[in-house]
């Protein structure tokens, strides 16, 4: 719901809320905004991850993935 509710105010950036260690040793998150499909762009920016992330609609994903790849993530999406 973090997400959701930044997005509105930061359009047309894309906004990311992030839960460290919710499920031990992972980061969940949750996507809102942006354009393009939100799905294919984290896909895009982290293909060798390991854990589960970019499902649902492609307005509205998120996920859950190591500190690690959650870092690497943030550092490819930035860039």
């Amino acid at each position: 719901m973090i997400a959701a509710q930044w997005e509105r105010r930061l359009a047309p950036r894309a906004v990311i809320a992030a839960n460290d260690d919710y499920l031990p040793g992972r980061v969940n998150f949750s996507v809102r905004g942006g354009a393009g499909d939100l799905r294919r762009w984290l896909r895009d920016a982290l293909p060798e991850a390991t854990g589960e992330f970019a499902h649902g609609h492609d307005r509205a994903t998120g996920g859950s993935l190591t500190p690690e790849d959650f870092e690497l993530l943030l550092v490819r999406l930035s860039s």
